[in-house]
């Protein structure tokens, strides 16, 4: 019987692959665990904020959200874009780059140490010992948390999906249990970001270790993965600071309860988004090893049909989410018209196979062009909407920049060569 079903299940995916354009077994195969993964992550992550928004005040989990912001620009000299090289690399045959771009990423990441420390120092003379405190703690961490989590790009180009995600879901797993005492408790926020920082590194260097002991690549030095690592180093700077700009233009001028709303908002928006990328994580090998000319055949259609998927998810979200918040987080009712603008975001992200195919096929000109004229655009939105209409104008640059990126990465991709 189970034999019976498979095989059915087997030839009902080979049959849709005349109307997809894609390998649909792969998609079934690596799309399951992708799935499994990003499940632990919503789950672990939705439980977290929950926790955050019942037990934590305003003025915590703003300044939390805040200093995770500021952490995540300070990772900036760690090359975030070694991670998409080594993908790339590894799905390409050369899986002894792993070492190289962890010795590279944790070289680099001296730089944030010293920027860390120096933020702290700043926050400490102007009197803020708190924010000082939880900077001083990320900087021991910031270069240890980006390097080792090298594993899952590792994992990921290998195609090795149920390992990376069984990995993965453990890790999330472990960090919320090891996390939720300190916030259930109503500790301080050096203590929540001492538990956060310790225990993420921990679990990120001993899963690489893991991977490392399983797979023991011979260690070997690729000139153009390393290249390319740095150029989407470079290029991510500035995305990087756009990420986190919101919360600190929010922090500047509205104050920490204000980004707790902010942050409340887009918790599901995000999560949503964060299921949709398995997309990314399923087309990157594929696309690395496809012909351009196929892809500029193919990719249009799949976007549509990603836009199919996605619109009613998007109107079912907006629908639902009064009832959500009342249930969920219900400190936080303001945050409702916030949260239903920032879910028509999601209805650009079938862009994201253009993004993908671009580094994929490593069109460094293109992504330059993409950060140079978009991220400005941004962050002159942020500072001009945030003062005039406050939690409301950060939301509607993040949905422009959206509008923007769909537009750019269109262009860009039908001009490919």
């Amino acid at each position: 019987m189970h034999y019976e079903l498979k095989k059915k299940g087997y030839a009902l995916l080979k049959w849709s692959e005349k109307y997809f354009k894609t390998d649909m077994i792969y998609v079934a195969r690596g799309g399951f665990w992708l799935f499994f993964g990003q499940i632990a992550t919503f789950g672990t992550s939705f439980v977290l904020t929950w926790a955050f928004a019942n037990f934590a005040t305003k003025e915590v989990f703003g300044a939390y959200k805040y200093i995770l912001s500021l952490t995540a620009i300070l990772a900036v000299p760690v090359l975030s874009g070694m991670n998409t090289a080594l993908l790339r690399a590894v799905a390409s045959g050369k899986e002894g780059v792993l070492i190289p771009v962890l010795k590279t990423k944790l070289k680099w990441g001296l730089l944030s140490i010293v920027g860390s420390f120096g933020l702290a120092i700043y926050y400490f003379l102007q009197g803020n010992k708190e924010l000082a405190l939880g900077l001083a703690i990320a900087a021991l961490f910031i270069p240890l948390v980006n390097s080792f989590s090298l594993w899952e790009q590792f994992l990921s180009g290998k195609k090795e999906f149920k390992r990376q995600n069984i990995y993965k879901a453990i890790v999330n797993l472990a960090n919320m249990a090891v996390l939720m005492l300190p916030i259930l408790l109503k500790s301080n926020l050096f203590v929540i970001l001492s538990t956060y920082f310790i225990s993420w590194t921990f679990l990120h260097a001993l899963f690489f270790i893991l991977t490392y002991k399983k797979y023991r690549p011979k260690q070997e030095y690729d000139a153009k993965t390393m290249c390319f690592g740095k150029h989407l180093s470079l290029m991510s700077i500035i995305g990087m600071v756009d990420s986190q700009l919101d919360k600190i233009v929010l922090w500047h001028f509205l104050g920490a309860d204000q980004v707790a709303v902010f942050s409340i908002a887009l918790v599901l928006p995000a999560t949503l988004g964060g299921v949709l990328k398995i997309i990314n994580s399923l087309a990157m090998p594929k696309l690395s090893e496809a012909k351009i000319a196929d892809l500029k055949r193919t990719i249009p259609k799949k976007t549509f049909y990603l836009f199919i998927l996605v619109l009613p998810i998007v109107v079912g979200y907006i629908l639902f989410a009064p009832l959500l918040f009342k249930i969920f987080f219900p400190k936080y009712i303001e945050a409702v018209i916030y949260t239903q603008v920032a879910a028509l975001t999601l209805l650009f992200f079938p862009r994201a196979l253009f993004g993908t195919a671009l580094t994929a096929k490593a069109q460094t000109k293109a992504l330059y062009m993409n950060t140079i004229i978009l991220s400005p655009l941004y962050i002159v939105s942020l500072l001009l909407l945030v003062p005039a209409f406050g939690i409301m104008g950060a939301v509607l640059a993040i949905l422009a920049l959206e509008i923007g990126t769909f537009i750019l990465q269109a262009i860009y991709f039908k001009k490919m060569k």
